[in-house]
């Protein structure tokens, strides 16, 4: 069982840190707020919201080993990542208000859990 948050957490952290790396060096976007203070309010922000979008689908996948909200959270950041080309509108929209994710995310989870239970094919045994 600690197995398992334990590599969630390993893995929601980094994929944060390489989010908000990418987010404030890659990308031509000027600082979060003017003061100290803000800026590191909304960078606190943002990386609970990496750790969030991140951990979330790996747990699940750990534990009920469902697919779709990794497949969905994989999808955000493919997207983000070739939006470095077009000048990065929706990777400032996941990372910024990436609260709006959260929905979708709950909402396929609720969906192949509830398929799986129903068809009874695919177990939701844990796979860590």
């Amino acid at each position: 069982m600690r197995k398992r948050q334990t590599i969630t957490v390993a893995a929601a952290v980094m994929y944060a840190v390489g989010m908000l790396a990418y987010v404030h060096l890659a990308l031509p976007t000027n600082p979060p707020a003017d003061s100290i203070g803000m800026t590191v309010l909304v960078l606190g922000g943002q990386a609970a919201g990496m750790i969030l979008l991140s951990g979330g689908p790996i747990y699940l996948l750990l534990r009920l080993r469902l697919v779709s909200p990794v497949v969905f959270a994989g999808l955000c950041t493919a997207l983000s990542i070739t939006d470095l080309f077009d000048g990065g509108e929706f990777t400032v929209l996941y990372v910024g208000w990436w609260f709006f994710f959260v929905a979708p995310l709950a909402f396929f989870a609720v969906v192949e859990s509830v398929l799986r239970a129903w068809f009874e094919f695919f177990s939701l045994e844990p796979l860590v």
